[in-house]
C-alpha cells in the first residue's frame, strides 16, 4: 500500500514487512491460517512470533507507533 510504501524506508534496517497477496492461490493457506477475512489486515508480530493484528485502514501515526513499541525509536 502507499502507506506502507512511504513508512517502510523509516524502518527498514529494524523491521521485516511482509506483503501478502490475499488472491493470489500460492498464499491460500497462509491467509486462511491467519484468519485475514477483510483487506487491509496488519500484523505487527516481535521476533519470538508475540503479536497482534488489526483490521482495516490505520493511520500513519498509528502504524508508526506500533512499529516504535516493537522496535523502539530510531
Amino acid at each position: 500500500t502507499a502507506l506502507v510504501d512511504k513508512i517502510r524506508p523509516d524502518y527498514t534496517e529494524r523491521i521485516v514487512f511482509v506483503d501478502v497477496i490475499t488472491n493470489d492461490t500460492a498464499n491460500a493457506a497462509l491467509v486462511r491460517r491467519a484468519g485475514i477475512q477483510t483487506i487491509p489486515t496488519t500484523f505487527f508480530i516481535t521476533s519470538s512470533g508475540a503479536g497482534h493484528g488489526y483490521i482495516g485502514l490505520m493511520k500513519e501515526e498509528d502504524v508508526r507507533s506500533e512499529l516504535d513499541t516493537l522496535v523502539g525509536p530510531e
